[in-house]
């Protein structure tokens, strides 16, 4: 069963999540810096950097991950300015 709050919520934060023909959710970051995406297996959602399976999480720690990456985000967006 796919979490829709989490989902709802990643998408909030500016996260983006697709389901696949298979039904494989993954959320990834929208910056393309970011190597990172979770994929749900079950009722555990994958931590992957480069492909390469990290750990696993159960959706309440995953939804932890997620606002952490965002408020870094935010916080390395809030220095840039326009150098034009």
């Amino acid at each position: 069963m796919i979490p829709e709050n989490l989902l709802n919520q990643a998408a909030r934060w500016g996260f983006r999540y697709e389901v696949d023909k298979c039904g494989m959710t993954s959320i990834y970051s929208n910056n393309p810096d970011d190597r990172w995406k979770l994929e749900l297996v079950s009722d555990r959602w994958i931590l992957k950097i480069n492909e390469i399976p990290q750990i696993n999480f159960v959706s309440t720690e995953a939804l932890q991950f997620l606002e952490r990456q965002w408020l870094q985000n935010k916080t390395n967006n809030s220095g840039e300015t326009d150098t034009e």
